[in-house]
């Protein structure tokens, strides 16, 4: 952990001490990526699910993959070692298999979402 830190910091440095201004610019789209992580990994993925009883939403179908299905989020917490490339086969089983669990889904956004 400290090992690949330092490895982040040094290549950041020898970017920002190249002046190379390609280097710089993807530097600062890294970082901005970075930051978004937080908005789409974490906060959108749980808002409004407070009251529900869920511990996250799942969306399916094309925003699902656009996300590097991520957003099959419910099925990644219900069973956090199954690897993200079988969280959609996990959640068909899920859907087939398990009583109300379709039904009670909360895809993440409800328009781009595939039943």
């Amino acid at each position: 952990m400290l090992r690949d830190g330092l490895c982040v910091a040094l290549a950041a440095g020898l970017i920002l001490w190249s002046g190379q201004r390609f280097l710089l610019l993807h530097l600062a789209a890294m970082a901005a990526a970075q930051c978004m992580t937080a908005f789409f990994a974490v906060w959108i993925t749980h808002q409004g699910t407070g009251g529900s009883g869920l511990a996250a939403r799942s969306q399916r179908g094309v925003l699902a993959k656009a996300a590097y299905l991520m957003f099959y989020h419910r099925e990644h917490h219900l069973f956090p070692k199954v690897p993200v490339s079988r969280l959609p086969e996990l959640a068909k089983r899920l859907d087939a298999q398990v009583p109300g669990y379709a039904a009670s889904r909360m895809p993440v956004v409800p328009l781009l979402d595939r039943h």
